[in-house]
């Protein structure tokens, strides 16, 4: 094998270490300041000015031309050779460079080069090389060899044997005791100085650091207490739990059946069924009832919301007790999200295909329900009813033969105070939808009523006779006004303060 070549031009020889160029690949060269061939690829290079680096730690260090691969164990336990930190694979490569004759019309336009397949990296410098990335320890034992086991008993054996002749001269008569107490002070001071000399190179010292603090202040039975510490490391380290197990095994997570949450639930009072008075409506329990049957209540209405809860929700906004107030806000405008999560989602819908029928009747009814939930006040309620009323019209234009939903639309304009629009639906439903019912026919008088046609109420009911008693839907009140309208009263007489 030939001796590599100066990796510099010439001219660079003189050049400091830190100040040497830095071998640099480049796609496209005017006048190159050097070309080099590194194995069996062609390349070309701007030398530039390298950086100033931090030596590296001896341990790094190689020859040049020395081709090295090596591989260190990360030493997290007990070590006396072994470093604390996690080393990675490190290669040394040796390259060989040397100038490539070219003529001077070369030089000029030189080709485009293609990039080297791997970087290059300086000679006695760690390679650029992608690194193996390491299985990560399962715990600390997995990461201590036999080696550093071996090391560490054959020292505290070592320390043993110097502790145990010095007790032993002392007790035969053979050394003085200020000797063997400077045999001890200097044995100590060599493992302090030990411990300080690893501990500056970042080496893993704690167990060298306890056999020296033991062995200072138990004498021989300072090694013997550290090989019994060691062997109960290496047991217990491989039955280890990490502290989220640790945790877990704290507060385990109960599973329950059906069965045993209903018993809990009758144990603990939660659910008690064993009152004489039996069950009681939503109104009783906010009049009568108990802080804690309030709050059940209100649980209850939030789960299982109809229309119906509406007046005991208002109930419970006029509580005496605070928590029970604020407890029903947080019931009512849970409940009010709901219709307009599902209000704004068939808005939605709609937006993306305003010819789709079904999608306008799902928005409408969907309004239609917000305005009788109960929860609205006056104002908004008027406004909801607009609006309900108008995605009905807008359906009926595209299905004009619905005449249920025309009804529907009838009933909402009157609720509204539409008289004429509703006075319209309901007599196309009694005339062209063949809706000809007693209940249609009252909604049809009343909006007559509200109009003050009284002559037109007269000719109807001399072509249909209604039932003297009303629907059960319909007060009292109504009925008497049907019974005034069958006998032909003064129209005078028919005003609602005066009955």
């Amino acid at each position: 094998m030939s001796e590599p070549k100066d990796l510099y031009p010439q001219g660079q020889a003189g050049i400091e270490p830190s100040q040497q160029p830095l071998v640099k690949p480049t796609h496209r060269l005017g006048k190159p300041a050097g070309v080099l061939k590194l194995e069996e690829k062609e390349l070309s290079f701007d030398l530039l000015p390298r950086p100033k680096l931090e030596p590296p730690h001896p341990f790094h260090l190689a020859p040049p031309g020395l081709k090295r691969s090596s591989r260190l164990r990360p030493r997290l336990g007990p070590s006396i050779l072994g470093r604390a930190q996690d080393f990675k694979k490190v290669k040394y490569r040796q390259i060989k460079a040397r100038p490539l004759p070219f003529s001077a019309s070369e030089s000029e336009s030189f080709p485009q080069v293609e990039e080297p397949t791997r970087p290059v990296e300086r000679i006695g410098h760690k390679a650029t090389e992608p690194e193996e990335e390491e299985v990560p320890l399962k715990n600390l034992s997995e990461g201590v060899t036999f080696l550093d086991w071996a090391l560490h008993l054959g020292l505290c054996i070592v320390i043993f044997a110097l502790e145990y002749w010095v007790i032993s001269s002392l007790v035969d008569d053979v050394l003085s005791p200020a000797i063997c107490i400077f045999i001890h002070l200097l044995l100590c001071a060599l493992l302090f100085g030990l411990v300080r000399f690893l501990y500056l190179r970042t080496y893993d010292i704690k167990y060298l650091l306890m056999i020296s603090i033991f062995t200072f202040g138990m004498g021989p039975f300072g090694p013997v207490i550290c090989v019994m510490s060691f062997v109960a490391f290496r047991y217990f380290i491989g039955q280890r739990m990490s502290f989220a197990e640790w945790f877990e095994t704290m507060f385990p997570d109960e599973e329950h059946s059906e069965s045993e949450e209903v018993f809990h639930r009758i144990v603990t009072g939660q659910d008690d069924f064993s009152r004489k008075d039996g069950m009681m409506s939503f109104n009783e329990v906010f009049i009568v009832g108990t802080i804690a049957e309030k709050r059940n209540a209100l649980t209850k209405i939030a789960k299982h919301f109809r229309r119906e809860f509406a007046p005991a929700l208002r109930a419970a906004l006029e509580d005496e007790t605070n928590s029970i107030r604020v407890q029903a806000a947080t019931v009512t405008a849970r409940i009010e999200q709901g219709y307009m999560t599902d209000l704004m989602r068939l808005t939605k819908k709609h937006d993306d295909d305003p010819e789709d029928a079904d999608a306008l009747l799902a928005l409408a009814k969907q309004a239609d329900s917000y305005v009788f939930s109960g929860i609205l006040d006056d104002s908004r309620k008027k406004d909801m009813l607009v609006l309900a009323v108008g995605y009905y019209r807008s359906y009926l234009e595209l299905r004009p033969d619905d005449y249920k939903i025309r009804f529907t639309m009838a009933r909402l304009e009157l609720q509204a105070g539409m008289w004429e629009a509703a006075r319209d639906d309901f007599w196309h439903c009694i005339k062209e939808g063949g809706m000809d019912r007693p209940n249609i026919r009252i909604w049809h008088l009343q909006t007559l009523f509200q109009l003050g046609q009284i002559r037109e109420m007269h000719r109807i009911l001399a072509e249909y006779k209604l039932p003297v008693e009303a629907p059960d839907q319909f007060n009292k009140s109504s009925t008497d006004i049907i019974a005034s309208w069958q006998k032909g009263l003064d129209p005078k007489l028919l005003l609602m303060d005066q009955i």
